[in-house]
C-alpha cells in the first residue's frame, strides 16, 4: 500500500509541477491557489481516463456520504449548509448535541457499507476504530508540525540576530541545520533543486 501511495504522490507531484509552470509566481515564490487549480484541471482533462475518473468520483460520493454531519467546517460560517430538518443526538456523557444523519454511510472492517440508522454493533466498533486511528495520526502530525515550527522559528530568529535578512525559507533551514536526510538513511541531504 505504501509503494502505491508513493507512486500516486509522485504522479501528483509531476502533474502539479507541470501545471505550476504555467501559473504566475508571486514575489514570495507562492502561487495563487485558484489559478493553480484551474491550470491543474485543464491539465487533468488531457490526462483523464473516463473509467478511472468515474470510479474516483464514485468513491468520492461514498466517502462524502460516510462523513459525519458537521465533520467539515460550514462553507461560510452561517450554518446554512445544514440540510433541512437536521437531526441531533443527545447522548448521556456527551455534554453537547451531536449532529446525526440516519442515511450516513458506515463501513465495517470487512469492506461492507450500510446506512447509520441500520448499522449493527460490528459496524459501530469498526467506525470507532477508524476514528481512533485517524485521531492518532492527526495527533502525531500535529506534534511533528509543532516541533518543526519550533525548529524553524529558532533558526529564523538566530539568522536574523546574526544579520541575515534573505533566504530565510524552510528549505534553507532544513538544509543548513542538517535536518534533511535521504530516505536511505544516509547523512547527506538531498537538495531537490539540484540537477
Amino acid at each position: 500500500m505504501a509503494k502505491r501511495g508513493a507512486k500516486v504522490r509522485l504522479h501528483y507531484r509531476t502533474l502539479y509541477e507541470e501545471a505550476k509552470a504555467g501559473v504566475k509566481q508571486n514575489t514570495d515564490g507562492s502561487r495563487f491557489e485558484p489559478d493553480l487549480l484551474d491550470a491543474l484541471a485543464i491539465l487533468l482533462l488531457g490526462h483523464s481516463d473516463p473509467q478511472a475518473e468515474a470510479r474516483r468520483r464514485a468513491k468520492q460520493i461514498i466517502d462524502t456520504l460516510a462523513r459525519v454531519p458537521g465533520e467539515l467546517p460550514d462553507s461560510d460560517g452561517d450554518d446554512e449548509d445544514e440540510p433541512p430538518g437536521q437531526l441531533w443526538l443527545q447522548i448521556p456523557g456527551i455534554n453537547e448535541r451531536v449532529k446525526y444523519d440516519p442515511c450516513r454511510l458506515v463501513r465495517d472492517a470487512n469492506g461492507n457499507i450500510i446506512e447509520d440508522d441500520k448499522q449493527t454493533l460490528a459496524f459501530a466498533v469498526a467506525d470507532h476504530a477508524r476514528s481512533t486511528e485517524n485521531m492518532a495520526r492527526v495527533a502525531l502530525w500535529n506534534s511533528r508540525k509543532g516541533k518543526m515550527l519550533a525548529h524553524f522559528q529558532r533558526w529564523v530568529l538566530e539568522q536574523m540576530q546574526s544579520g541575515r535578512t534573505s533566504r530565510l525559507t524552510w528549505g534553507d533551514c532544513i538544509r543548513e541545520t542538517g535536518a534533511l536526510m535521504e530516505l536511505s538513511g544516509g547523512n547527506e541531504a538531498h537538495d531537490p533543486d539540484a540537477q
